[in-house]
This record gives structure tokens, C-alpha cells and sequence, in this order.
């Protein structure tokens, strides 16, 4: 969980703002305690909780995909980068099950690392004050994971 765990978000993508129906791509909003606690919850489902049952299509959701075609990813999530990965030099780097994550267009993402039991929810806006300059966050989120880890490790 980073930044204000009580921020609220809305959603920021302008076809979903301007949209007159619900629509899939508006993305996954809430507070980042609640989005740490989700990248928590998938997993235990994961390792087998059981409570939503659905463990084993979790699983096979973060499995790598095998294809090996562009940049690493699983069949639901992303994973992080062999290499200058925005997810840090730690994130996924334990042991042999990697991490699982989402960047968010905005900037909130959600990363779960599988080998080390944590989860690491990041609220921003980087849209703001314009979209077309990602340095910042492309900065910050590799600095966090790193901390997170080091600090929780």
C-alpha cells in the first residue's frame, strides 16, 4: 500500500469518462489499501484458500504464457522484465513463481510477488497534469518496489 491509503479514484481514461454504458476499460478504482488487500486475496486463492473458488484458474491466470512472442506476460497478468524492469531490480526475483502485476494507464498498478508473499498496490496520477509525460512514474514505481521489498525482507 503506498501513498494516501484514503484516496479515492475516479476514473480517468477519457472513452470511459464519455462513456454512456458501463464499459470494461474504465479500469479498477478504489483506495490502495483495498488494492493491496485484492493482490493479498488472489494470493491465497492461489495457494489454495478456497474461499471464491477459483485457486486453480488464478493460477493458470499468472502462469507465463508460452508463446514467447514480445515482453514477458502470463495469460492475465504482466510479469516483470528480464531486464531495466519498471517493476524494480527485487519485485519477482526470490524465487522461481516470479511476480504478477498490473500497470495501470493512470498509474495505480498492482503487483503480487509469489516467491515472497507480498502485494504492492501504488495510487497515482499520472495523467496529471498531462498524460504525455510518464518520467515521474516511471521512476517512482521501480524505487518503490525496491523499498517495499527491502523493508518487508
Amino acid at each position: 500500500m503506498c501513498c494516501r491509503p484514503d484516496a479515492r479514484a475516479r476514473a480517468s481514461p477519457r472513452p470511459a469518462r464519455s462513456a454512456t454504458t458501463p464499459c470494461g476499460h474504465a479500469g479498477l478504482f478504489g483506495t490502495a489499501r483495498a488494492l493491496a488487500r485484492l493482490g493479498w486475496l488472489l494470493w491465497e486463492e492461489i495457494e489454495g484458500a478456497g474461499r471464491l473458488g477459483a485457486g486453480a484458474t488464478l493460477a493458470e491466470l499468472c502462469r507465463p504464457d508460452q508463446e514467447g512472442r514480445g515482453p514477458e506476460r502470463a495469460l492475465g497478468f504482466d510479469r516483470p522484465a528480464p531486464e531495466q524492469s519498471l517493476t524494480g531490480r527485487l519485485l519477482g526475483r526470490l524465487g522461481p513463481r516470479g511476480a504478477v502485476g498490473h500497470w495501470g494507464f493512470t498509474g495505480c498498478s498492482l503487483w503480487v510477488d509469489l516467491d515472497r508473499q507480498i502485494s504492492i498496490a501504488l495510487c497515482t496520477n499520472r495523467t496529471l497534469p498531462g498524460r504525455h509525460r510518464p518520467e515521474g512514474v516511471r521512476a517512482l514505481r521501480p524505487a518503490l518496489h525496491d523499498a517495499a521489498i527491502e523493508l518487508l525482507s
